[in-house]
Order: C-alpha cells, then sequence, then structure tokens
C-alpha cells in the first residue's frame, strides 16, 4: 500500500521492532494452567512448535492451540473466530501452511469458542446434517439431547465466550494480547474491549459486527446492494446478460408464487422458492469466488437452468447450517437467539422489493429455530464503548453480504482513532483470503498504522 506518509509509518514500525527486540524480554505464553493434549485432525506441516491444551471452564473445557512464533519478540495474537458456532483450532492450517507473516514475531493463540469446535461439551448437531426427517425435528432432536445430557443451553453467549478470553489471557500470564476477530468473532472483540481493554495492545476487526444491532432488520438492505453491485459488475462473465438486477426481482417473484424442484447432486430433491434462493445467492458471494460466480448463476437461473445454478452456488456456500463439524449448531443458536435475535422487530418494512423481501425472509426460518432452541434473552452488550488504548484496524468490502460495510463504518465512528479501510473488491472476512487484507493486518500487529480510506494495494 503506498501513500503519502508511508515513509514515516514504517520508521514507527521500525522503531517499535527495535524496542522490542533491543531490552524487553520478549514475552511468554504460561501454559502450566492448562492441560496438553494432542492436537486434532493430524499434523499440519511446519517447522514452528505447535501445542494443543485443554482449558478447564465451569461448563466443561475450551480447546486451545497455540502456534508459536518463529522468534517471539511482540504481544501476542488472539484469534476470535467467526460464527457464532464457528471454529479456530482446527483451522490452524490456515496461518501455518503458509506459514502467516504474524508468525515472524507473534505467537497466535487459537481457541474454540465453549460449545464450539473442540471444546467440551460440544453444541455439534450431527442430527442436522443429514436429518432422518424433517429440517425443524431433527433441531428439536438434538436439543432434547443436549438438555438430557445435562447441558446448560443459556450459557453460551457473548458474554460467556468474553468471560473465557479474559481468564484465560490471566490463566496463560499474558499482560496484553492483540485481538484479530472476524465477523461475529467481531462482537466478542468489542466487548473484550469494553471489559477488559487494559489487557488489549492493538485489535484487527475484520467485518465487524455492531453490538446491539438489529441485525436481521438492517441485513436485508446492506446485502441486497452487495448482491446489486457483484450483478453490476458482472466480472467474469463474457458475454454479460443484461439486466441482471432486474432479472432477478423478476425471477424471485415467480419462486415466491411457484417454488421450483431441483435435484441436488446429493439426489435429494429440493423446492428453491424466492427466500432459498437468495439464501444461496448470499452465502456463495461470501466465498472470494462469490462475486465472479453470482452473475453465471442468476444468467443460468433466469434462462431456465435452475439446477445448474443451484449447483453451481451450492459448490461455494460456506456459511449458516452446513453439513459436517465446521459450525457448531447448538452453539450457533444458543448464542444468535439469546444475543441477536431479540433487538430485532420482525416488521417488514421493505415489502416493495422481491430481492430484499427474499433476503429478510431468512429471519421467519431463525425466528422459527429460536422457539425450537428456547433459550432466554441474554443480558444486552452494551452498545458505546469507553475510550481505549488499543489501536483498532476495522476492514470492510463493498461485496460483503454477511455484515455489510454500513455496520464497519457505524463501529469505526463510534471508537475514537480508529482505522477503517474498505475495498471495492472485497466480500465477507477479507483478510481470510485476499492478499492484501491479510498483509495489512500482519503490517499493523506489527506496528504500522496506514490512513483510513480505500485499500491502496
Amino acid at each position: 500500500m503506498q501513500r503519502p506518509g508511508a515513509v514515516i509509518g514504517a520508521m514507527v514500525a521500525l522503531a517499535a521492532l527495535l524496542a522490542t527486540t533491543c531490552g524487553a524480554n520478549p514475552p511468554t505464553v504460561d501454559t502450566s494452567e492448562l492441560e496438553s493434549v494432542d492436537c486434532p485432525e493430524g499434523t499440519v506441516p511446519t517447522e514452528l512448535e505447535v501445542t494443543c491444551h485443554r482449558y478447564p471452564r465451569d461448563v466443561g473445557h475450551l480447546a486451545v492451540a497455540i502456534l508459536h512464533a518463529e522468534k517471539a519478540s511482540a504481544d501476542p495474537v488472539l484469534v476470535i473466530h467467526g460464527g457464532p458456532g464457528g471454529r479456530a483450532v482446527a483451522e490452524r492450517h490456515h496461518w501455518l501452511a503458509p506459514r502467516s507473516p504474524i508468525l515472524a514475531r507473534h505467537d497466535m493463540i487459537l481457541v474454540d469458542q465453549r460449545g464450539s469446535g473442540w471444546s467440551e461439551p460440544s453444541l455439534d448437531c450431527p442430527e442436522v446434517d443429514q436429518p432422518a426427517e424433517g429440517l425443524y425435528d431433527a433441531y428439536r432432536a438434538c436439543r432434547t439431547r443436549l438438555v438430557k445430557s445435562g447441558v446448560d443451553l443459556s450459557r453460551y453467549r457473548v458474554a460467556d465466550i468474553v468471560a473465557d478470553l479474559s481468564a484465560l489471557r490471566r490463566s496463560v500470564g499474558i499482560d496484553r494480547w492483540n485481538l484479530y476477530a472476524i465477523s461475529f468473532g467481531t462482537l466478542v472483540a468489542l466487548e473484550l474491549l469494553r471489559t477488559d481493554g487494559d489487557g488489549i495492545a492493538a485489535t484487527v476487526l475484520d467485518s465487524p459486527l455492531p453490538p446491539q444491532i438489529a441485525a436481521y432488520d438492517e441485513h436485508p438492505r446492506g446485502a441486497g446492494a452487495a448482491i446489486d453491485t457483484a450483478l453490476a459488475r458482472c466480472s467474469g462473465v463474457d458475454p454479460c446478460p443484461t439486466n441482471l438486477v432486474g432479472r432477478l426481482d423478476n425471477l424471485l417473484d415467480r419462486l415466491d408464487k411457484t417454488p421450483i424442484a431441483v435435484t441436488t447432486r446429493s439426489g435429494s430433491t429440493r423446492a428453491i422458492d424466492d427466500v432459498a434462493f437468495a439464501g444461496l445467492l448470499l452465502d456463495a458471494l461470501a466465498h472470494p469466488d462469490g462475486p465472479s460466480t453470482l452473475p453465471r448463476a442468476v444468467g443460468m437461473a433466469t434462462e431456465g437452468r435452475m439446477a445448474e445454478a443451484v449447483a453451481l452456488l451450492e459448490e461455494l456456500g460456506i456459511s449458516g447450517r452446513t453439513a459436517g463439524d465446521t459450525l457448531s449448531e447448538g452453539a450457533q443458536l444458543s448464542s444468535e437467539c439469546a444475543d441477536m435475535l431479540p433487538h430485532n422487530k420482525a416488521d417488514d418494512p421493505i415489502a416493495t422489493r422481491p430481492l430484499l423481501r427474499a433476503i429478510a425472509g431468512r429471519e421467519a426460518e431463525v425466528r422459527r429455530l429460536c422457539s425450537i432452541w428456547d433459550v432466554p434473552t441474554a443480558q444486552p452488550v452494551e452498545g458505546s464503548h469507553p475510550p481505549t488504548e488499543s489501536d483498532i484496524l476495522v476492514l470492510s468490502g463493498h461485496l460483503d453480504p454477511v455484515t455489510p460495510t454500513a455496520w464497519a463504518r457505524r463501529v469505526a465512528a463510534d471508537l475514537d482513532g480508529t482505522i477503517l479501510i474498505e475495498s471495492e473488491s472485497w466480500s465477507h472476512a477479507p483478510s481470510l483470503a485476499d492478499p492484501c487484507a491479510a498483509d495489512l493486518v500482519a503490517r499493523f500487529l506489527n506496528g504500522f498504522r496506514p490512513e483510513s480510506g480505500l485499500a491502496r494495494c
């Protein structure tokens, strides 16, 4: 990223490097209060030391992986995964192969939030992966099993996750660490800044979710704008179909009245209505290849090739309640239904446009699932944050269909001194897929402070 003042920023970063490597003792992570265990899901090839642990908490154990830096000389980095219900420990290969430049100087601490990943108890719902009957019956069966096993579903909220991470910092003897939070994890990071700010050096918020936001009420407009932008760009399609935005609205209007049955690659039959197709578009657009794929898929669907369009979109679907263990459905609902959904009104102020109406229709599904999951509303996460000494970098993509750029701007406006970097080509969680965003994060954690604005790399 080249800009006026970049030389000054490089000099500041060099000064920070000299200060940490000349004289001060390098920070260490004390694992004596953690139980050492074998790392799950095989060995990731690396020359670095990787250790895995269990951290005892009131509801069970948290799974923790520590990626030890080549030469630790700066504050460790806590990676706060998304979801709710995502995982970090099993995804350690993302930082090791190829090796993240963050690991040159920083230990990286990966934690599976309670109920997620390899933490115990697991709130994963295998019943949902291949439901024997209907999807809602599968969720009921999962809830029944978990409750009978003694799981208190009300103990998996943002406040509980924050308490776990604050306690972990003290248990491993870290005075200050850096936060690197992604998507839902940014909500956790913002609450950590509010409650444990003295223990935080610098913070990265990639695709942020503001606290106390009516996410389901506000999401359709932001997500619809991202889809419109992707279709208008029509990248990777030659020739580009004309008026894809209008054609998509017409298609969704027809699907609302008459769903189309398609046979998926697994051989099962699936009814595609407007809400289902909009969901496929959103999930695919969150993938790095989504912006170039969306125009082609919408073109197919509007030409009567719905089965081909669904197959293409399903290949990229990376979010939502998918099969496998990359998402703990129970942990997702235990937080989503307690922390997020209660802030929404469930009205329909945008029913005039088919695309926005279809996106808003996903809230009805979540409300039905939450009525099944039946957890009490959590105490609201505070919406305002006191001044913090942590430098904060916020990343946002104009093609993000999950956490719209308007939310990132709201977070940046609420925190003095925040650096907000946007990009017209980024989608969701760009630092995990885009080399420019990843490099920006690594340089920021090493002391580089860019100016707010559009990404220039």
